[in-house]
């Protein structure tokens, strides 16, 4: 069974893994990042990654998230999602 929600020409949308949690925490504590996304000085724990994952479990209809994959390595380059859609 795949996992892939909407395949496009370069990259492809699937669901979310817990086995992405380790590179999405990397990202979310890389200070380019915390600083483009929150504009101020966010990092997370590792748990914090884990609760983030079950949030997304619960809330997926009204918050959907994707991992985001390149389809020639197949190598997850992004995470990206809707909040609180109605």
């Amino acid at each position: 069974m795949s996992s892939i929600i909407l395949k496009g020409e370069k990259i492809s949308l699937r669901v979310i893994l817990k086995e992405d949690l380790p590179k999405s925490w990397a990202w979310f504590n890389e200070r380019s990042t915390v600083r483009g996304l929150f504009n101020s000085a966010h990092f997370t724990l590792p748990e914090e990654e884990a609760e983030f994952y079950e949030d997304l479990k619960k809330n997926r209809e009204k918050s959907p998230a994707f991992a985001v994959i390149e389809n020639e390595s197949g190598k997850l380059v992004g995470i990206a999602g809707f909040n609180w859609v109605n």
